[in-house]
C-alpha cells in the first residue's frame, strides 16, 4: 500500500497540447497576418496592441490552469508562457482582425486617389535588389514594392491607389498604379 504522502496527482496535458498546437498555428497565421498587412492602410502600434496586448492580459489566467500550487522557478515559467501566449494566441487573433478587415470590405465605398511619394529606395536581398516607395496617406507612412521592371523607381512622383473601407474601418489597397 502507498502512502498519501507518496501518491501524486495524474497530470492532465490536455492544455499543454493545446497550447503547443496554438504556438504553431499562431506563428504560421502571424506569416499570413504579414502580406494582409502590407495591402491594409492600418497604423503599426494598432498591430502591435493587438498581437501583444490580450496574450499578456491573458497569462496569469494560463498559469493559474497550468499550475494549482506555486511552481518552482515561477519567472521562468511565466517568461515562457508570456511569449507562448504571444506567439500562439497573439498571432491567431491578428490574422483573425487582418483577415476581417481585409475581406470583408465594403464594395460600395471604392475610392480612387493619388497619394504624393515621400521617398525612395532599394531593399537588398542575397541575390536581387527591388525597389520600393513610401507614400504618405491620411498621416500614414506606407511602403510599397515596386514591380522588378520598374528600375527607374526616380522617375515616379505619385502613386494612385484605388482603396476599399475595411470592416473595422481601415482602407484595403485593391490596386496601385506608379504615375510620372
Amino acid at each position: 500500500m502507498q502512502s498519501l504522502k507518496n501518491h501524486k496527482k495524474p497530470v492532465n496535458t490536455t492544455f499543454g497540447v493545446i497550447l503547443f498546437f496554438s504556438f504553431w498555428a499562431g506563428l504560421i497565421l502571424a506569416g499570413f497576418s504579414i502580406t494582409l498587412y502590407e495591402a491594409t492602410f492600418i497604423p503599426f502600434y494598432v498591430a502591435v496592441i493587438i498581437y501583444i496586448g490580450p496574450a499578456l492580459l491573458l497569462t496569469p489566467l494560463v498559469l493559474k490552469m497550468l499550475f494549482r500550487e506555486r511552481p518552482r522557478y515561477v519567472v521562468v515559467k511565466c517568461f515562457m508562457i508570456a511569449i507562448g501566449n504571444v506567439a500562439g494566441m497573439g498571432g491567431i487573433l491578428l490574422y483573425t482582425f487582418m483577415a476581417v478587415n481585409f475581406y470583408n470590405v465594403d464594395d460600395s465605398a471604392v475610392t480612387t486617389q493619388k497619394v504624393p511619394i515621400v521617398a525612395r529606395g532599394f531593399n537588398k536581398y542575397k541575390t536581387s535588389t527591388v525597389p520600393y516607395v513610401v507614400v504618405k496617406y491620411k498621416n500614414l507612412s506606407k511602403e510599397f514594392q515596386c514591380p522588378y521592371d520598374y528600375s527607374p523607381v526616380y522617375e515616379f512622383h505619385e502613386l494612385q491607389v484605388t482603396v476599399n473601407r475595411g470592416y473595422f474601418g481601415f482602407d484595403v489597397v485593391k490596386k496601385e498604379e506608379f504615375l510620372k
